[in-house]
């Protein structure tokens, strides 16, 4: 009796062991997919703020901003130090949807736009896979 319980209780060990390995790589797997960081952009736009904000962000990622006929460039760096504090977020009042334009394995284009009340502003984002997670790699924004 005593061996079918010690039995009992390392069969219910490994199988806790294994299933909390295999939930571990599924919620790394997700934070790499192109859902994961084009909804953690538009958190972000919304917002002002998403802990993962970096980790979506290539290192060499350019955004661009059209105003009035001058563009304005910032990168990653800028991005960051302007959207990485919680404390200053800022919820946009906005209606915020995207569309992804063409995607590929390891390429995609997306618009996400957010509607004001009196104007809306167009972000272009592409997207690249890199290794084997999915990074902002250029956003251009329009206000129409």
């Amino acid at each position: 009796m005593k061996t079918k319980n010690f039995l009992t209780a390392i069969v219910c060990f490994v199988l806790l062991s294994v299933s909390s390995t295999i939930m571990a790589d599924e919620k790394n797997i997700d934070k790499k997919s192109m859902s994961f960081s084009i909804g953690t952009y538009i958190e972000v736009l919304k917002s002002g703020y998403h802990a993962d904000y970096a980790s979506i962000i290539a290192y060499d990622a350019k955004f661009n901003i059209n105003r009035n006929g001058n563009t304005v460039t910032h990168y990653k760096a800028d991005e960051l130090k302007f959207n990485n504090n919680k404390n200053n977020a800022a919820t946009q009042n906005c209606k915020i949807s995207y569309k992804i334009i063409t995607a590929s394995d390891n390429y995609a284009l997306v618009t996400v736009s957010m509607q004001y009340e009196n104007f809306t502003r167009e972000n272009i984002v592409s997207l690249s896979k890199i290794k084997d997670a999915w990074k902002i790699t250029e956003v251009n924004s329009v206000f129409k």
